[in-house]
C-alpha cells in the first residue's frame, strides 16, 4: 500500500499524539457523566478503537451504518443501513465519523 501515496501527511507518532490529546479533552468534558458514542460505519471503526482506549470514562456504545457512496467517489443519496440499537434521547452523544466532505451525512445524522 505505501506504494500507492505520493506522501505521508501525518505520522503514526504524530496521529498517536493526537488521539491522546482528544482523549484527554474528551475525558475532562464529560468527566462524572456518561457518554454516548455512536460510530459511523465503516470508516471510523479503527480511529474509533483507538480513541475509546484512551478514555477512562464510563460509556456507552453504538453504531451506525449510512452510505453516500456506493461504487466510487461521488456523493449521492443517503442510505442508512444499520440504526442505532440505543436510545439517545436526552444523553450526552458523541459522533465519530471518518469524512467530513459536504456535512450532509453529518446532518442526517
Amino acid at each position: 500500500m505505501q506504494a500507492d501515496l505520493d506522501r505521508v501527511l501525518f505520522d503514526e507518532a504524530t496521529i498517536l499524539r493526537r488521539l491522546d490529546e482528544l482523549a484527554m479533552q474528551i475525558s475532562a468534558d464529560y468527566r462524572d457523566r456518561e457518554l454516548t458514542v455512536i460510530a459511523i460505519l465503516n470508516g471510523s471503526l479503527m480511529f474509533m478503537a483507538d480513541l475509546l482506549r484512551r478514555i477512562p470514562l464510563p460509556l456507552r456504545l453504538d453504531f451506525m451504518g449510512v452510505s453516500s457512496y456506493r461504487e466510487g467517489t461521488i456523493s449521492r443519496e443517503l442510505v442508512f443501513t444499520k440504526d442505532l440499537r440505543l436510545d439517545v434521547k436526552g444523553r450526552d452523544v458523541l459522533i465519530v465519523d471518518d469524512i467530513l466532505d459536504t456535512g450532509r451525512t453529518l446532518e442526517a445524522v
